[in-house]
Formats: C-alpha cells, sequence, structure tokens
C-alpha cells in the first residue's frame, strides 16, 4: 500500500516529497467512493435511484437536503450526495439517474451505486401506471411483492392454432421493518395532506393515499387498455406498473454484503391505457419524492443508527 513507507528527509533535497504526496493522495481516494468494501460495513444512509435525468431527478433534486454532484473517477453516471437533517439524527443519501428507463439500465444503475456507496437502503422514486379502481392519479405505489411480468414462456398451440404466454411472475418481499414505517407514515394524515397542498400545480382535489400492494415490471410503456388487461390477469392484488422497480430488488438481493433494504415509491400518473397523457406527470413525480422526504424525517425507517 502506498502509506508503508520508510522515508529519509533532508532539508537539502526533496525527493522525499513525492512519496508523501502519493500518500495523502491515497487517503483522499479512501474518502471518496468506490469505498473500501470489507463485507459488513455502510458508507450511506439512503439511495435513491430514479429512472430519468429530467424530472424524476429534478424532483428529488429539490427535496432540501444540500445537494452537491460527487464526480466518481472513470464513471459517466452523475451522483449527487446530500444530508438528511432530523432532530434525532443525520443521514447521508445519495442519488442517481439512470440513463433510459427500463429494467436493464435501472439494474445496471442500481448496481453501481451500491458498489460505489454501500447505502443501508436502496429506494426507487418516480411515475408508473395505477390499475384503475386499484389506485388515483397521484397516489403513492410501494410495490410488495414486486415482479417481471414480462418474466415466463411463449408457446404455441398446436390443436387451436395459436400462440399464449404463461407468466412466471418470480416475486420480490418488501422487508417488514420498512412495510412498518410506509404504512405509519401513509397513515399520518397531517404529512399527506402537507404534500397535497404543497404542490401548486394542477392536482386531484384529494390528498395521495399510499397503496402497499402488488407492482408489475416490465421493459414496455403500455398504452392499451388490452396490454394492461393482461398483466392485470397475473396477480389479483396488482395496483401499478412500472418499468424498474424490480431491476432494482434484483440489483440488491444480488448484491455482495452489506446489502441494502429496498424500497419501491411510485406515484400514479395515468392508467397505461389510450387516454394516457403527460398531464400529471409533475404532480406524480412531486408526491413520490416529497413522500420519500416525510418518510425519512420522520425517523421511522431502520437506518441511520
Amino acid at each position: 500500500m502506498p502509506l508503508w513507507k520508510l522515508l529519509v528527509f533532508s532539508f537539502s533535497n526533496d525527493t522525499w516529497k513525492s512519496s508523501v504526496q502519493e500518500a495523502v493522495r491515497y487517503l483522499g481516494l479512501k474518502r471518496a467512493p468506490p469505498y473500501f468494501n470489507d463485507g459488513r460495513t455502510y458508507h450511506y444512509d439512503v439511495g435513491v435511484v430514479v429512472a430519468l435525468e429530467g424530472e424524476e431527478l429534478e424532483g428529488i433534486r429539490k427535496l432540501p437536503f444540500d445537494w452537491t454532484e460527487c464526480p466518481v473517477a472513470h464513471d459517466p453516471s452523475r451522483y449527487f450526495i446530500g444530508t438528511v437533517v432530523t432532530p434525532t439524527r443525520s443521514l447521508r443519501i445519495v442519488a442517481v439517474a439512470s440513463p433510459r428507463m427500463g429494467l436493464t439500465p435501472a439494474a445496471i444503475t442500481a448496481t453501481k451505486l451500491i458498489s460505489l456507496f454501500r447505502p443501508r437502503m436502496l429506494v426507487m422514486t418516480g411515475i408508473c401506471a395505477g390499475v384503475r379502481g386499484k389506485s388515483a392519479l397521484g397516489d403513492i405505489l410501494v410495490a410488495d411483492p414486486c415482479f417481471d411480468w414480462g418474466g415466463g414462456k411463449w408457446i404455441f398451440d398446436k390443436l387451436s392454432g395459436k400462440q399464449s404466454f404463461l407468466p412466471a411472475p418470480y416475486q420480490w418481499r418488501l422487508n417488514e421493518s420498512v412495510r412498518s414505517a410506509v404504512r405509519a407514515a401513509g397513515d399520518d394524515a397531517e404529512l399527506m395532506a402537507d404534500v397535497h397542498a404543497s404542490f401548486k400545480g394542477g392536482k386531484p382535489a384529494s390528498p395521495p393515499k399510499v397503496i402497499i400492494d402488488a407492482m408489475a415490471s416490465g421493459a414496455a410503456v403500455l398504452q392499451s387498455q388490452q396490454a394492461m388487461d393482461e398483466v392485470r390477469a397475473q396477480h389479483k392484488n396488482l395496483v401499478g406498473i412500472e418499468m424498474e422497480s424490480y431491476a432494482v430488488f434484483c440489483a440488491a438481493e444480488y448484491a455482495g454484503n452489506p446489502q441494502p433494504l429496498v424500497l419501491s415509491l411510485k406515484s400514479v400518473c395515468d392508467f397505461g391505457d389510450d387516454k394516457k397523457s403527460d398531464d400529471f406527470h409533475e404532480y406524480s413525480v412531486f408526491t413520490s419524492s416529497e413522500f420519500l422526504r416525510g418518510l425519512l424525517m420522520s425517523d421511522r425507517v431502520p437506518i441511520g443508527y
């Protein structure tokens, strides 16, 4: 290691100086990502992954956490670090946006964040399509369980002459301590009313609800009621469909130790049918981000101790 040096100091020459400078540079690198991993030490409390560099990342960066950009050598992703200060604790938080929507970019981005920063909890925020009758515009959907609606097998039925899809929805579940914290925050009527009142643009008449139930992830954007119905048939309690959360769960579950807890918070911006529009994107990004702020400020989540 560069620190293990025996130097001969002299006032008459400075040949020793380069070795000292190398040791100082080495120490500086150890205080920045990628951090040394001993299999048990976390270096950040919260890591946030979003699917879009525009509105979704901006929604997170508007939170009052004193954000600064943290360049990582040889990595093109832009990482933003901040501090969540509450009356009882201070949390270190890092946020990054996936370069594109979808499962594969999200998995790679989440894996990089875990490896570089070792957060105690990994959170996905952003927008999703809700299931009509199960959720309303602006509602915050918390995935439990989360599955990939594209996982399965296509077969050809010789008798009918048609092909059909046999789904294989392997599921990830939410940690029970995280679920309890989210449920308590969602039941806080004052918090939800504040989230609703704080948004100054067009919005629904009522504050958003927090709904914890089944969500499906897939590689394609849905703008078809028939496609929504086919995905909905894979789980009777399905409340929403989006494109990244399953991949983020996979990244955490398959990461080396220490592994983070995982939480997906996606707000309903449309219903994935032919009436799909962008009218509520801004509001839904806001409710997702602001609920995360309220959750972290509440001291309910089991991190940072």
